[in-house]
């Protein structure tokens, strides 16, 4: 199960580092809760949030299994994309913006210079 925790509009969201997981199956999964961040059809992988990992000074650092786009990319909107779960594995970021814009002065980590690196 993924990690159902509040979503909102004001998150940040970091790919920090990828790996090899071989725990992970290699099958075809319908994956309601995988994360797409990147620009309409036109990305191939999707982040599909496990658990938390750990507690950030603005956020938290979740576990998420990298998925595979297996549909192809000139679907209609209203049309279901289906994704293959990969043996890769990442950190991912979440970050709330309302949190590091009242609190960034009171820390040494910058989390904009952060992401603007990535």
């Amino acid at each position: 199960n993924a990690d159902n925790t509040d979503k909102d509009d004001d998150s940040m969201i970091s790919y920090i580092s990828s790996s090899s997981d071989s725990s992970v199956d290699k099958k075809k999964n319908e994956v309601p809760e995988a994360v797409n961040k990147c620009e309409k059809n036109i990305s191939q992988k999707a982040y599909w949030i496990q658990r938390t990992l750990r507690e950030a000074i603005y956020g938290k650092v979740k576990y998420a299994i990298v998925l595979k786009k297996i549909s192809p990319n000139n679907l209609p909107s209203d049309q279901v994309v289906e994704w293959e779960v990969t043996n890769e594995a990442c950190a991912v970021k979440e970050q709330s913006w309302q949190q590091i814009k009242r609190e960034r002065r009171r820390y040494a980590e910058n989390p904009i210079q952060e992401v603007a690196a990535m």
